[in-house]
């Protein structure tokens, strides 16, 4: 019986323990939410293709008032279209890639699975910028990844 008693005594110091750890634990679950929101703002309910710069601004204010409990201080809101194309291999492609940049009128271009050599820079047909970075010249030529950004 005392065998029994003393087990029930260690079993109650053990779970005393795990619920000290698991409070700790939700804590520290609580501060990374919290953490989590203050440095990533996700906005819902704007069109993809949205433009206006005055929608944009005043659903970010918004945002931070009521979802932050922080005062809105920047008045500066710059709009930028940031897009991203697996644009899987760029070798013949440039020309479509520069159509396609004005086309959706982006000012930053993500490429991947450019399957470019090396890396470095060049001007695009319509003169933006091209930043890329791929495979060693003495490679097969795969992978790879670039940025078009609009001048």
């Amino acid at each position: 019986m005392e065998e029994i008693i003393k087990e029930n005594e260690t079993l109650k110091k053990e779970m005393v323990t795990m619920k000290e750890k698991m409070k700790k634990i939700e804590l520290t679950l609580d501060i990374c939410e919290k953490d989590k929101k203050k440095n990533n703002i996700i906005i819902k309910g704007l069109p993809i293709d949205t433009t206006d710069g005055n929608m944009l601004k005043s659903t970010m204010i918004n945002f931070v008032n009521k979802e932050m409990a922080e005062e809105w201080k920047n008045n500066n809101v710059e709009v930028w279209k940031v897009g991203t194309w697996n644009i899987q291999s760029l070798k013949g492609k440039e020309v479509e890639l520069a159509e396609e940049f004005e086309k959706t009128g982006l000012q930053i271009m993500g490429l991947t699975e450019t399957k470019r050599k090396g890396n470095g820079n060049l001007t695009t047909s319509n003169g933006h910028l091209m930043l890329f970075s791929g495979v060693a010249e003495t490679e097969r030529a795969q992978a790879g990844v670039g940025i078009v950004i609009g001048v």
